[in-house]
């Protein structure tokens, strides 16, 4: 199978080349912004995904990034996006053989965002969590400190959410959480050049350890 979309389209689920099902693979869960629906989010992870033997699973979710009046979605609520994830999750295991120490929440700009926040309040749902030139924004109050995860944070110099995404990845090395945060020379909000191995060194770095 290349792929598998359900009934009620509102998930993608694509297994990577050569799927060995006797072997736990690990999952990327993957959050689209209001730019992309999930074919094309997926396509921009899919060559790093299937080199490192990944899964995808990828909710729909452009009903929930309404534009607002200067155009940039919003989502209605976290608790809301963390359900659907969860959801995604615990479909993707009905299907593949999935290694529960191994599951990524990933994305670009909002979704990134998105991705941080989810995997910093719920580790022990969602471990590891990379976001790409995304404006991450972190509460203290809303990160968790009773499980481990790990993140991965690339941010591009040039950008004004720079400074929030260093602070935010420094919040979370305060609370326990191993944290990788790269900056980028030249890059702003946009998807960096050689992409896939940009994600490939990111999902390298955040599957070297299983779930603590």
């Amino acid at each position: 199978k290349k792929a598998a979309e359900c009934k009620d389209s509102y998930l993608l689920l694509i297994p990577p080349d050569g799927l060995d099902s006797s072997k736990p693979a690990p999952l990327l869960v993957l959050i689209h912004d209001n730019d992309l629906n999930p074919q094309e989010a997926a396509e921009y992870w899919k060559s790093a995904a299937s080199k490192l033997g990944m899964v995808i699973v990828v909710p729909k979710l452009t009903a929930l990034w309404p534009p607002t009046q200067h155009g940039r979605p919003v989502v209605v609520d976290q608790p809301t996006l963390t359900e659907i994830l969860e959801q995604a999750v615990k479909q993707a295991k009905k299907i593949f053989n999935i290694d529960e120490g191994k599951v990524v929440i990933a994305g670009c700009f909002q979704g990134g965002d998105w991705g941080v926040k989810i995997a910093s309040k719920t580790p022990e749902e969602f471990p590891k969590a990379i976001a790409i030139t995304s404006a991450v924004r972190l509460e203290r109050e809303n990160v968790e400190t009773k499980s481990a995860a790990e993140f991965y944070v690339l941010a591009g110099k040039v950008s004004q959410a720079t400074k929030a995404a260093a602070e935010s990845a420094e919040l979370l090395k305060a609370a326990g959480h191993k944290v990788n945060f790269v900056e980028v020379e030249g890059m702003a909000y946009e998807i960096p050049q050689h992409f896939t191995q940009i994600m490939t060194d990111a999902l390298n770095t955040v599957l070297s350890k299983g779930k603590d």
